[in-house]
């Protein structure tokens, strides 16, 4: 396997930068312009939310800022709203160890690494990444680096270097982002492959998939890998209908191929093993609908012992939830219809978060309908009672994939309103699905969500846009109650 080192031992120094008199530090990124005034009226609707925080355990997922998140968002009331322009879509983000925000954004011929201050949006760095499918999948390893996936078969180590820049009267503090090591994976697939996903497994090491349907492992240490071709139970070759996950505990990776759903376990030399199948229904087809039969499945990991998954149905999909454990050989727990009660096809995208409780065998699904632009329901499951029902639904509009915050009890939705071109943060009740307030953000297409919802510090809610990243924040979190 190939790999590239740079010397790492700016990593942690001081880097100067002296500007002579006169000249000026490079210009930062403006603001997107939102076509809404400060405090104008009807740009919040709704109350101030009270806090009702969730005992639920630690969320299992390697990217902490997907779905169920420790961190408080906004509450409500006076509030700010800031924005970045990056002129590109932000869709993969995620937080660093220092709880900065993680930015991937994408734009025609390539995608951009951005390190943003959680608080004001500021970007402190900036890495241009080669084009591919899943150019910019990332996550932040043991030693704090940054593992990004750049270009198609590119694996990059980026460590965060401190740089000072002084200039005749002032002195400001940024970063800049270092490659250190890097490996590429492209002898390790078919001719023509490229790499659709790449997740830590932990203790150095990470997953990968390609869009053939190759599954492997990589020691990041040495760029060593270890590769197994998907198959049915057959033995035909197989390629991913899912998004996979990986169970941090376990290092144990999750996907769908071959119309089933697989556990594949790492050996000690890293060789990846298939533990078990779980036949699935195969997507239906339905005339005039190809859509219904090219559904990207979602996989979700619940707690230490469930894994929930969309089945492709038509017009409306099902949730089904299976025993995850190696010795369960993905045993059957329970299943419901998805958005049943709503009078239009849901389409392919449904999305699903997720949080396991600190009762054991209890958890709950968000659903999201994200292609179909509105819908979010809430799904209790009981693993003991072998029981998944539907507490509440909503029409309210999911434009970007929504986040729960634990610390408060409220779900972060981003909203394209119907009432114009309008795009709204909205806040619901966990336990309820009502409304508790919704906050104009801005106006035009390029407030398009386009990512996720990130919680960050001191109550701030940034959202992947069109055009880069809007920011809410409590304007006094001091007096945030809780």
């Amino acid at each position: 396997m190939i790999r590239w080192a740079h010397r790492a031992g700016f990593s942690t120094a001081l880097l100067l930068s002296l500007l002579l008199p006169g000249l000026s530090p490079a210009a930062e990124p403006g603001p997107i312009a939102n076509g809404v005034a400060a405090g104008a009226a009807g740009s919040f609707s709704g109350r101030l939310a009270s806090p009702r925080p969730l005992a639920a355990l630690a969320p299992v997922t390697a990217r902490p800022a997907i779905g169920a998140q420790a961190a408080a968002g906004p509450l409500g009331g006076m509030q700010a709203v800031d924005s970045i322009r990056l002129d590109a879509a932000c869709g993969e983000v995620s937080l660093d160890d220092q709880g900065r925000v993680l930015a991937v954004c994408t734009r025609p011929g390539g995608a951009t690494l951005n390190l943003l201050d959680p608080g004001s949006l500021t970007r402190l760095a900036e890495l241009a990444l080669p084009d591919g499918p899943a150019s910019g999948a990332h996550f932040v390893d043991q030693a704090g680096r940054i593992v990004v996936l750049a270009g198609d078969s590119q694996v990059w180590m980026v460590q965060q270097v401190r740089v000072v820049t002084i200039g005749a009267v002032w002195t400001r503090g940024t970063a800049r982002f270092e490659q250190v090591a890097g490996c590429d994976l492209k002898p390790a697939l078919p001719a023509g492959d490229q790499v659709t996903a790449l997740l830590s497994q932990g203790d150095g090491r990470a997953w990968f998939v390609s869009a053939t349907g190759i599954a492997g492992t990589l020691r990041l240490d040495d760029c060593t890998t270890r590769t197994l071709a998907l198959t049915t139970a057959n033995g035909t070759s197989a390629t991913p209908g899912s998004h996979p996950a990986v169970d941090p505990g376990e290092g144990a990776l999750f996907l769908v191929a071959g119309d089933a759903l697989q556990r594949l376990d790492a050996g000690a030399d890293g060789q990846p093993v298939v533990t078990w199948r779980q036949p699935l229904v195969a997507p239906q087809v339905v005339a005039g609908r190809p859509e219904a039969a090219s559904r990207q499945r979602t996989v979700l990991l619940l707690g230490r012992q469930m894994v929930a998954l969309t089945d492709g149905g038509w017009p409306h999909e099902q949730l089904v939830v299976f025993d995850r454990s190696r010795q369960a050989g993905g045993q059957r727990i329970c299943s419901t219809s998805l958005f049943a009660a709503y009078p239009f096809p849901t389409r392919s995208g449904e999305r699903l978060l997720g949080v396991a409780w600190q009762a054991d065998g209890q958890a709950t699904v968000l659903a999201a309908n994200l292609a179909g632009g509105r819908g979010l329901e809430r799904i209790d499951i009981d693993a003991r009672q072998g029981r998944c029902e539907t507490a509440w639904n909503s029409t309210v509009g999911v434009a970007a994939m929504p986040a729960l915050s634990l610390e408060n009890g409220l779900i972060y939705s981003y909203e394209h309103l119907p009432d114009g071109n309008r795009w709204a943060l909205t806040a619901l009740d966990f336990v309820t699905g009502r409304t508790q307030y919704r906050r104009i953000v801005g106006t035009g297409p390029d407030h398009a969500g386009s990512g996720a919802i990130t919680l960050g510090k001191a109550g701030a809610a940034s959202i992947g846009v069109a055009a880069g990243m809007v920011r809410v924040q409590d304007q006094n979190p001091g007096d945030r109650q809780g």
